[in-house]
C-alpha cells in the first residue's frame, strides 16, 4: 500500500535521518581559512550583538569588513564579543571574552551603568 501512495506523489518524501550525533555536527575551535577580495587571510571572531542581528557578518549595519569576519553562529571559536546588553548574556565556554560598547552613553546609558557597575568590571572605574 505504502509503495502506491508512493507512486502517486509528483515529487519525493523525505525518511527520517536517524545518525548518532548532533544533525549540524561537531563544533569546530579551528578558525575558518576565509579570505577576501585581495587575497588577505581574514581573522574570524565570533559575535553576539542583538543590536545588529539583521547583519550576520558585520558589526556594522551594512558595512562588511574586509580584514575580520564577524560570525553570530559558530560559538566553537576562540574568541567572542559581545555586545551592549548580550555582554550579561555570556555562555559558558572555554573562549577568550570581550565586551564591546558600540553605542555612547547617551543612546544607551542603561548598558553604560550595568557595566559600570558590575562587580566584574570594577578594574575600569
Amino acid at each position: 500500500m505504502k509503495e502506491a501512495i508512493k507512486n502517486l506523489l509528483p515529487y519525493g518524501y523525505v525518511t527520517r535521518h536517524s545518525s548518532p550525533g548532533t544533525v549540524f555536527g561537531d563544533e569546530s575551535h579551528a578558525y575558518p581559512e576565509i579570505y577576501n577580495a585581495r587575497g588577505e587571510r581574514m581573522h574570524v571572531f565570533y559575535l553576539k550583538n542583538s543590536l545588529n542581528a539583521h547583519t550576520p557578518y558585520s558589526m556594522v549595519a551594512g558595512r562588511i569588513s574586509d580584514r575580520i569576519l564577524w560570525d553570530r553562529f559558530n560559538q566553537g571559536l576562540p574568541v567572542h564579543f559581545y555586545s551592549h546588553r548580550d555582554m550579561f548574556d555570556i555562555s559558558p565556554v572555554g573562549a577568550r571574552r570581550f565586551g564591546v560598547l558600540r553605542e555612547s552613553e547617551s543612546i544607551v546609558p542603561a548598558d553604560y551603568d550595568r557595566v559600570l557597575n558590575s562587580p566584574d568590571t570594577a578594574a575600569l572605574k
